[in-house]
């Protein structure tokens, strides 16, 4: 291709809102135009990203696109009805929207295209190794509800706990703990008064007692299938929240801190509540699991300055959902082996998850219908392009993997008017006969210029052509830093040993 007639010049500034240095430099290289906090995806920038979705739908044998016009139930009814037709993978690509994080360039944009592939009635397994390829080290943890692609970076923003001893690793959103408690035979319930003791730091040093040994109440407003609700958790005192394991449990797409007028409508009292005594038809009570480990807790009466002795979950009082909603964090207790995790930065690019109670059915070999089973892989395109940057770069641009760069060579014409009439058709025609892909730069620029482009656009090898000699040329590969000089007759012997077929 003439870089003359591509759209997608090289950016001498980076972005102001930008920082990073390798995402200034990606957002430089002209292969994506940033503009008002969006990313604008240019030549260079869909030819990468096609290389990307080719390797990734490749990796699960899914290369066939389909765009959904229809529910996706509705294209499972009308294709995928019959044994015949499974196992079967597809994919399609949808803009996906990033809430509660500012825009980090392209690790963390407010939309960017993800790829999604779907494996019908068929297992898959992560594309760790797919991942080396373009040298990126991912690691598939824990996540709500299936599995994430991790990448480990120190300026990333999701956070996983990993133990070092058994090798368990999660998404700090998902992750479980170890809740050790201590179990005795449970005493009778009895009302004591606590003066001023709004908090469980508060109340358990009043009454003498670790917060371990105590029933904590925190309220959340959120929409139920059955309407607006108060969400009662009611979990051990020296745990924390973890408000997507809770809206996960809950089946609830969003919450919000439940305010003090909510509450006392539904029978408790801020500061002193527990579930003992409140109205159960205007809330839904949550017990964290952590209940069951310790018997007779200090928790709430529902009444200004008063609080239980000997609460006992759930002989005192019964919730409407139970698991673990607690969040894990740093020095937790790992769920296996009780080692303390550690907490670790880095960028989730992708997650799988499983769909077994599926509506839509199909017919089996026996004639029964079977509700189909599908995995489903969605990739952060953006982030994964982002994370390459993170990883292979030098002072000049990104230097992209040839699996992924928009372009393999880039060939400089240099003094084009002293040049050999036929030196860059020899070296452009071969490069065309090996079907290697390429930027052709011929215009009449300053040769530091032409540099300075051509590294930013982090084409992975650079070619020089000047009137030093009419039979060879320099080559660059900017992976390594090595600098050849060829013979134009050699060269396609070159590229074949490069990328052999």
């Amino acid at each position: 291709m003439d870089i003359s007639k591509l759209i997608g010049r090289v950016q001498r500034d980076p972005p102001k809102e930008v920082h990073e240095l390798t995402q200034q430099l990606l957002l430089r290289s002209g292969n994506f135009l940033w503009t008002e906090n969006e990313i604008i995806i240019l030549e260079g920038g869909n030819r990468i990203l096609e290389n990307l979705i080719t390797l990734l739908s490749s990796f699960y044998e899914a290369s066939q696109r389909i765009e959904f016009g229809c529910s996706f139930e509705r294209l499972l009814q009308s294709e995928f009805n019959s044994y015949r037709s499974l196992p079967a993978c597809f994919h399609t690509v949808e803009e996906v929207h990033r809430a509660g994080y500012a825009p980090l360039g392209m690790l963390y944009p407010k939309l960017q295209p993800a790829l999604i592939v779907y494996a019908l009635q068929k297992e898959t397994e992560a594309p760790i190794t797919l991942f080396k390829q373009i040298g990126l080290e991912v690691s598939s943890v824990e996540a709500l509800g299936g599995e994430a692609f991790f990448v480990e970076e120190s300026i990333g923003r999701d956070l996983v706990l990993k133990c070092e001893k058994c090798g368990y690793e999660a998404l700090q959103m998902a992750a479980k703990l170890k809740k050790d408690g201590v179990k005795t035979e449970a005493e009778t319930l009895s009302e004591v008064a606590t003066p001023n003791c709004q908090t469980i730091v508060k109340v358990a040093a009043f009454i003498g007692v670790k917060t371990w040994q105590t029933a904590k109440a925190v309220f959340y407003h959120g929409e139920a299938p059955e309407g607006s609700k108060v969400i009662f958790v009611a979990i051990r005192g020296d745990l924390e929240v973890n408000e997507e394991k809770l809206k996960h449990i809950a089946g609830i797409n969003s919450i919000r801190p439940a305010e003090d007028e909510e509450i006392r409508k539904i029978g408790a009292v801020p500061g002193y509540a527990s579930p003992i005594g409140i109205d159960r038809s205007k809330c839904i009570v949550v017990a964290d699991d952590s209940l069951i480990t310790t018997s007779n807790l200090v928790a709430g009466a529902n009444k200004e300055g008063y609080h239980f002795l000997n609460c006992n979950y759930p002989r005192d009082f019964q919730a409407d959902l139970e698991g673990d909603v607690a969040l894990a964090s740093e020095g937790s207790k790992c769920i296996n082996c009780g080692n303390i995790l550690r907490l670790t930065k880095g960028i989730v690019i992708g997650k799988k998850t499983m769909q077994k109670n599926s509506p839509v059915s199909f017919i089996d070999e026996k004639g029964k219908p079977r509700p189909i089973v599908w995995h489903n892989m969605s990739f952060n395109l953006f982030s994964i392009v982002a994370c390459v940057a993170q990883k292979s770069y030098d002072k000049f641009g990104i230097v992209f993997p040839p699996i992924l760069a928009p372009w393999k060579f880039i060939v400089l014409s240099l003094n084009k008017d002293r040049l050999p009439h036929d030196k860059t058709h020899l070296v452009t025609q071969a490069l065309k006969n090996c079907k290697q892909s390429f930027l052709l730069d011929a215009r009449q620029l300053k040769a530091g210029q032409k540099f300075m482009e051509a590294d930013l656009r982090g084409i992975p090898f650079r070619i020089v052509l000047s009137d030093k000699d009419p039979k060879s040329f320099e080559i660059k590969n900017r992976m390594t830093g090595e600098v050849e000089t060829i013979s134009i007759e050699d060269f396609e012997k070159v590229i074949k040993t490069l990328f052999p077929e």
